[in-house]
């Protein structure tokens, strides 16, 4: 069994007199019953899931991510209350109880690489994660992914009721970040 940290972005769309309310789901388990969103701009949201399966003889392994709206609130195309979720990020943790990242930095020619390994102690920074392209994503999308592609992922809109997606996990290789600088 293994145990990772997702990253999720989101933000709402504001309408009425409270905030969006998610309720997130991971690999089967509720992560949280009810979450408030109240940032307008995305907003890294973590979890910590223990006991996912293992991945397979391919190096992977796909969990499904849901994202439910709790509290619809619609008038008019110009008041509705949605969510918007914008990415989704993972890494998996090391048997040792650590989570790591690989920075690898190259010269200005490209003859020299280095690598190094480092324990990751700072979670809201996006260099943590390994993010997930989109994948195929079921439930309610509004009118379906829009937004830019910023984090290799279309904005989903959760506009009524709920959007799952499978996310392709793979093996316990920390997460590469190039630094070309």
């Amino acid at each position: 069994m293994a145990n990772y940290r997702f990253a999720l972005k989101l933000h709402q769309d504001q309408a009425g007199s409270e905030n969006a309310k998610a309720k997130i789901t991971i690999g089967g388990n509720v992560v949280v019953e009810e979450l408030e969103i109240s940032a307008t701009t995305p907003t890294l949201y973590t979890y910590d899931v223990t006991g996912l399966a293992d991945v397979n003889s391919d190096g992977s392994v796909t969990t499904p991510i849901k994202v439910e709206l709790l509290n619809d609130y619609y008038v008019d195309i110009d008041t509705d209350r949605n969510i918007f979720w914008t990415a989704c990020g993972y890494v998996q943790e090391n048997a040792d109880g650590n989570y790591y990242n690989i920075t690898d930095t190259t010269d200005d020619d490209w003859t020299t690489s280095t690598s190094v390994r480092a324990a990751i102690s700072d979670f809201t920074a996006d260099a943590s994660y390994i993010w997930e392209s989109q994948p195929p994503f079921t439930g309610d999308t509004g009118s379906g992914p829009q937004g830019d592609y910023s984090e290799w992922w279309y904005q989903l809109l959760v506009s009524a009721s709920y959007c799952e997606a499978p996310i392709r996990l793979t093996a316990a290789e920390p997460n590469v970040y190039i630094d070309n600088s």
